[in-house]
């Protein structure tokens, strides 16, 4: 689970609903999944020589919105 503006929910979900049959994604979940995937590449590109990091346990990094925001 993640958090987000809800202005940027809602462009998500518009994009989303405008293009889902062109792009081929089957739920809000492909969609999502293809997103953060291609930011995972790209940081491994970036840092990490185009390897994947190492992987990290569930529960391992805090989740939610840090304190203050």
């Amino acid at each position: 689970m993640f958090y987000q503006p809800q202005e940027d929910t809602a462009r998500m979900r518009g994009a989303f609903r405008h293009t889902d049959r062109e792009e081929g994604d089957r739920s809000r979940s492909d969609f999502i999944h293809k997103a953060v995937m291609a930011e995972v590449e790209r940081r491994e590109q970036k840092y990490n020589g185009g390897k994947p990091f190492p992987d990290l346990e569930a529960g391992s990094i805090p989740c939610g919105r840090p304190l203050g925001e």
